[in-house]
């Protein structure tokens, strides 16, 4: 069971320069640091980077870690809605919750981070493309 999925577009985790961490690296890392410290217990993340590991289907565990995660995060931005697979990541979480508003009676909340430097007015534009 993970607690948060982490849903975004690879171009954006491209580190900014050689022997650094790339944008979403540093995100997941400090949900952690930040969770730790305000509970006293760590985080589960699904992060392909960390979740899947050579060798595995990872199709597969990008679907079993959509449907064993509370929560979903996605790092909205401009790469994101143009990456198949992240918009198949979306469009397989709102499936997902949709049943379990139907059984359950409830949905989780999405939740986004933006990009540093993305403006506010493309932010809109975006989020309307996922009809928010």
């Amino acid at each position: 069971m993970h607690h948060l999925f982490l849903s975004y577009a690879r171009k954006d985790n491209e580190p900014a320069a050689p022997g650094e961490i790339g944008f979403v690296s540093a995100l997941c890392a400090r949900l952690e640091q930040r969770h730790m410290v305000y509970s006293g217990r760590p985080l589960s993340i699904f992060f392909d980077k960390t979740s899947i590991i050579t060798g595995d289907y990872w199709e597969s565990k990008i679907r079993q870690g959509l449907r064993s995660s509370r929560l979903f995060l996605a790092v909205l931005s401009p790469n994101y809605l143009t990456s198949e697979w992240c918009r198949k990541e979306w469009t397989e979480y709102l499936r997902l919750e949709h049943g379990l508003s139907r059984s359950e009676g409830g949905t989780l909340p999405v939740y986004f981070s933006y990009m540093p430097g993305l403006d506010p007015a493309e932010q809109i534009k975006l989020e309307a493309q996922l009809q928010l």
